[in-house]
């Protein structure tokens, strides 16, 4: 049977393409088929036999699978060969049966139970007035046919006849009448035409599986295909596209509130359907998701199995009829998992009442879809642009408020950050430019620079330029170029780094705090030397002069002393008295920072000490205590020697019981 071995050839190959085939062919229609699908065919014709070799690789373009499933289904030509079964002519079909639908008409029949077996079958209806008739010609396993857009109250007869290759069956005849459709009208319409009664509408058949994929549907496609043969027959069949590409991209963000995505339902489709949500490599439990087939949710998961990463991950949505996976409608799409909503942190700023001021507020990173901002209450006299993300205006009132700023996504997923607004009643006194700034090679290509502090500095800019380029307009640290890089080391020191070897570099420092940056040092002119040249290390050689003490009253006392050539800072030690041990000839451990007194007895407040330029105020001492003090003057090489007592436990500074 050469027919029906390449009729199961086929049918194989179009299952594995992802398309129904129901048809006849012979050697003639498939050798035409060939250079359309480019099917690799091997045919051989011994005692009739035919194969076919499907192609390695699967045919991503469906579009030719349609064309080549609907040419391959075409009826036979003349002068195909025949087998035993197509000996004789069909008999006519039985149990001719003509039913309503919707605007149309449905005929079936079952197969003649004499004569040969049918390769198709011719079905004809006209009306009975004497239109035009409508023919078509299905293959032998359909033995439905619907006929759509026909007219209410007509009468029509069907003929419905088998054929082979031998000939013509006898024609099997029917008649039926539409009935018109009822009007249907509203109640009121209903009352005034004497019609208490409510309209009906018909049911409707189910039609086809369908889902929506993207922009496309998939499902079946009803398609006419008009083949030019001598018997001028017209072919209708069915093609099934199971598979759509292009699906929607459904997004989630680190982070956010549980959330569910309620997918597309199938349309059409005969009984219950089953749904599933699958993506590649990953089990849904693993990324932080599950799926209800139920409710078609998908829907992400909270705690610790909640989406914890970033990815892209290529995902499937099947459906179904309940029990039977082989008619299934499939679509690809993506899952997407976005970055957790990020601001970045705004450092807390000093404004003073009634003086025009204005803050920047972050931008957000990461999130999906369109970012929204909120801000809590602003201080009396400013307020929030959300649109530009500033803060400004003119405060009315001096305090303090902290303003919480706030990124909000698509999905809920939020983050937050604070500034910390302090309105002063007056103007703060300004920062003053760091003085004597130094730089020499000490180790490689690196430069020491070093400069004298600033009172009421909190941290310093550091400028670098070649002897051709300009400084930044920006308030930030800067150097000429990769890899040079700048590492602050303390407070009135740094280190650059990786500077390359030239003459004329030039550098600059300024201070700053919350009120600001203070204006900047003068310019000082480095080169850097291919070796770093011998020098020996130069600490102050002079103890600060005319050390003097201030009571202040309140357990506070300030300490003046002359300015040293060379120094950069000074280190300033107070202890008790009563409490001083040797360290050789001095009653001080000789330590390179500032000391404050501690005593392990009852509780006290906590000595602190400030200092600008050649003084210090020390406050919170105790009442009715005695005190030993020492300073000394320090720079990049080293500690000067120290301004003391000639003998330990001699010339202490005394705090009455007022703390004066």
């Amino acid at each position: 049977m050469c027919r029906v071995a390449a009729a199961a050839a086929f049918r194989t190959a179009a299952d594995a393409y992802g398309v129904e085939y129901h048809g006849e062919f012979n050697r003639q229609l498939l050798q035409a088929v060939v250079p359309v699908t480019n099917v690799r065919v091997s045919s051989y014709f011994q005692e009739c036999d035919m194969r076919i070799k499907l192609p390695t690789t699967r045919m991503k373009a469906l579009a030719i699978a349609v064309l080549a499933v609907a040419m391959l289904a075409a009826p036979s030509v003349a002068g195909a060969a025949q087998n035993n079964a197509d000996s004789e002519v069909p008999g006519p079909v039985t149990g001719l049966a003509l039913s309503a639908a919707a605007d149309g008409v449905i005929v079936s029949w079952g197969a003649p139970e004499i004569g040969g077996d049918p390769k198709r079958y011719k079905v004809n209806l006209k009306p009975e007035d004497g239109g035009r008739g409508k023919v078509k010609t299905v293959k032998a396993s359909k033995t439905t046919v619907t006929y759509k857009n026909l007219t209410a109250g007509e009468t029509y007869n069907v003929w419905v006849r088998a054929i082979n290759a031998v000939g013509k069956g006898e024609k099997t005849r029917g008649t039926i009448t539409l009935t018109p459709e009822p009007v249907e009208r509203t109640p009121e319409q209903n009352v005034a035409a004497g019609q208490g009664q409510t309209p009906t509408t018909q049911p409707e058949t189910p039609g086809p599986l369908m889902l929506q994929c993207g922009d496309k549907q998939v499902g079946r496609t009803e398609t006419i295909v008009t083949a030019t043969y001598s018997n001028g027959l017209q072919f209708t069949d069915d093609v099934l596209i199971r598979t759509g590409y292009d699906g929607p991209t459904i997004e989630f963000t680190i982070g956010q509130p549980q959330l569910s995505e309620v997918l597309t339902e199938a349309t059409g489709g005969d009984g219950d359907l089953t749904y599933r949500f699958e993506t590649d490599f990953h089990a849904l439990s693993v990324v932080g998701f599950a799926f209800d087939p139920a409710t078609r949710t998908l829907t992400s998961l909270t705690g610790d199995a909640a989406p914890a990463r970033v990815l892209t991950l290529s995902t499937v949505y099947t459906v179904h009829p309940a029990g039977d996976r082989t008619d299934y409608r499939r679509c690809f799409g993506k899952l997407k998992i976005n970055p957790a909503v990020a601001l970045a942190a705004v450092s807390d700023r000093r404004l003073v009442k009634g003086q025009a001021a204005s803050i920047g507020l972050p931008a957000a990173s990461g999130g999906t879809g369109t970012i929204t901002y909120t801000a809590s209450a602003p201080p009396a006299g400013l307020t929030v642009d959300i649109a530009a993300r500033t803060l400004s205006g003119t405060p009315t009132e001096a305090g303090d408020t902290t303003l919480t700023w706030t990124a909000t996504d698509n999905h809920g997923a939020t983050a937050s950050t604070t500034v910390s607004v302090h309105v002063a009643a007056e103007a703060p006194e300004p920062l003053l430019a760091p003085a004597s700034v130094s730089a020499y090679q000490w180790f490689g290509t690196s430069i020491n620079l070093a400069w004298t502090a600033v009172p009421r500095a909190e941290s310093y800019i550091v400028q670098v330029r070649s002897s051709d380029g300009s400084f930044p307009a920006s308030t930030v640290d800067s150097v000429p170029a990769a890899p040079a890089r700048i590492r602050t080391r303390a407070a009135g020191t740094t280190a650059v780094y990786g500077l390359p070897v030239a003459d004329g570099y030039v550098v600059r420092v300024a201070a700053r705090n919350i009120d600001g940056v203070g204006p900047w040092s003068p310019e000082t002119t480095f080169s850097v030397a291919a070796a770093p040249p011998v020098r020996t290390p130069t600490p102050p050689t002079d103890a600060p002069g005319s050390l003097s003490v201030t009571k202040n009253g309140g357990g506070s006392v300030t300490i003046d002393w002359d300015d040293v050539d060379g120094a950069t800072e000074y280190i300033v030690h107070l202890k008790f008295a009563d409490r001083l041990k040797r360290h050789g000839d001095s009653c001080f451990p000789n330590l390179a920072h500032n000391i404050l007194p501690r005593d392990t007895g009852a509780p006290r407040t906590v000595a602190t000490m400030t200092f600008d330029g050649s003084s210090a105020t020390v406050s919170g001492l105790d009442a009715g205590r005695a005190y030993m003090l020492r300073v000394a003057a320090k720079n990049h090489d080293g500690l000067g020697p120290w301004a003391e007592p000639a003998e330990c436990g001699r010339d202490w500074i005394w705090l009455d019981r007022s703390g004066g």
